[in-house]
């Protein structure tokens, strides 16, 4: 079977016969970077959010988020009107990919064998000046598909960043918490939170 998916398109089709896998093949393999190649316009990821296939609209809220598309917010609130459990953490991290203040390029090593030093980049894409921020990084079992990853604690990291951001700008900030219990950072993504104590 031969057919065309444009850039930022869903498609279904309909083939009968036995099959023990379907692989879908591609011109292109591995990522977008790596082949040069940009996403597809911010329009054609909205056009997804109207897809009778839920799962392709909350792709097109995802890739919205991804291109910072004001759209993907307004995206999560309709699906989260009859949001699943299993997808709470999913449109949680696309809300939080879309708000103006996000943190990206997050990383996490030891400094020692007992401080865990976190480090993460926050910018500020709003149109208002940030102030008084707070960073809040808590990580959580990063899923793989070879065998299952030993049981990740439960880490929560909490800082304050003093430095004024002004809009369109952004800052590295770099974190030291103490850790009790054995923790592989490989074996973890962090979700990272920043708040402007100045909003209501």
């Amino acid at each position: 079977m031969v057919g065309d998916l444009l850039p930022g398109n869903a498609g279904k089709w309909h083939v009968y016969g036995r099959a023990d896998e379907v692989a879908p093949l591609s011109a292109y393999s591995g990522k977008l970077e790596e082949n040069a190649l940009g996403p597809a316009p911010a329009d054609a990821f909205a056009a997804l959010l109207h897809a009778r296939t839920r799962a392709v609209r909350v792709h097109g809220a995802m890739m919205l988020a991804y291109v910072r598309d004001p759209r993907a917010l307004a995206a999560v609130a309709k699906l989260r009107e009859v949001a699943r459990d299993e997808e709470a953490p999913l449109l949680e991290r696309i809300a939080r990919a879309a708000a103006p203040l996000f943190a990206c390029s997050t990383r996490a090593a030891f400094a020692d064998a007992r401080t865990l030093r976190i480090t993460t980049c926050v910018v500020n894409a709003g149109k208002a000046h940030a102030s008084n921020l707070t960073v809040r990084a808590t990580a959580r079992k990063r899923s793989a598909p070879e065998a299952p990853a030993p049981p990740i604690p439960f880490i929560e990291a909490t800082w304050s960043l003093s430095p004024e951001l002004l809009p369109g700008a952004g800052t590295l900030t770099t974190h030291d918490e103490s850790i009790d219990e054995p923790f592989d950072p490989k074996r973890a993504a962090f979700d990272v939170d920043v708040d402007d104590l100045r909003s209501p």
